[in-house]
């Protein structure tokens, strides 16, 4: 094979070559009672969600404070499972904090089981974006 049909097969084959596109999902994180979380890099937190088992009779308070000493948010509900209980809920630096915990409204009832779940996003900047190149001719080697 001369110099001329190397090069022309080696145009050939990076011409047939496609870039392979992967997708961002965003890391679940959950807890089961109290929620404490810290970030390791920066992001924003796109969804919470919280599940109540034995719901007070008067409902209860979700407090929910986002950040190095941020403000306290308080919900108050009745419903057992709060599908997305509001989204997306904020941006995060790197050491940043999530804390949600779930009190009775009722300061004499008792809260029972409950569950909180979050998706966070990290930043683009903080996230090694790779491309992959899908091979036509995986065997042949030239």
């Amino acid at each position: 094979m001369n110099k001329d049909e190397i090069i022309q097969r080696r145009l050939t084959r990076v011409k047939d070559k496609k870039t392979i596109k992967v997708a961002f999902t965003p890391f679940p994180i959950s807890s089961f009672g109290p929620m404490n979380y810290m970030f390791p890099a920066k992001g924003s937190v796109e969804k919470l969600v919280v599940s109540v088992f034995e719901m007070p009779r008067d409902g209860v308070d979700i407090l929910v404070q986002i950040g190095l000493g941020g403000p306290l948010t308080t919900f108050k509900t009745k419903e057992l499972f709060i599908k997305e209980l509001f989204s997306p809920i904020g941006e995060v630096e790197i050491g940043g904090r999530l804390a949600v915990r779930v009190e009775s409204t009722n300061p004499e009832e008792g809260i029972g089981i409950y569950w909180v779940a979050a998706l966070w996003m990290p930043d683009r900047s903080e996230v090694s974006i790779m491309k992959f190149l899908e091979d036509s001719d995986a065997g042949e080697t030239t």
